[in-house]
């Protein structure tokens, strides 16, 4: 706690130009305390990739065992559970172009078609349609549940 006391008070002295005047100190230490709550990942560290190192790292859950034999699947399946673990009881993001990416894939054609079947399957459920530039929000469902 006094760490992060000391972090805020340097950040709270640098940005005294830039803080609303009819804010006060506490109504920005309140503001800070709850964001640090919130977050999952640290700032400069991109969600999907941590959650792919440990899909690298972890062995495989059994609903990608379950349910598939494709090595691609099942990752993409063990990506999912991790970025559930990372989110905690929150939804994730994650769009068929990142796991284009991901996979070294063609098309991002592919990838949506796996994680609709995922939908179907109940390995996930889809909380939020994506739109154009959002990715769609979705929630692993943990074969024990």
């Amino acid at each position: 706690m006094s760490q992060l006391r000391e972090i805020f008070a340097q950040w709270h002295r640098q940005a005294q130009p830039f803080l609303r005047k009819e804010q006060t100190r506490d109504d920005y230490l309140i503001q800070f305390m709850n964001a640090y709550k919130s977050a999952k990942i640290p700032l400069g560290e991109d969600g999907v990739k941590t959650a792919w190192k440990r899909t690298q790292e972890n062995p495989l859950p059994p609903e990608a065992i379950d349910h598939f034999e494709d090595a691609e699947k099942r990752l993409l399946v063990a990506l999912c559970r991790e970025l559930q673990i990372i989110h905690g009881q929150q939804p994730f993001f994650l769009s068929a172009r990142t796991v284009q990416e991901l996979f070294a894939l063609k098309s991002h054609v592919e990838p949506a078609r796996w994680l609709r079947s995922f939908c179907a399957m109940k390995i996930l459920d889809e909380v939020e349609k994506g739109k154009v530039g959002r990715a769609s929000r979705y929630r692993f469902n943990f074969a024990d549940n």
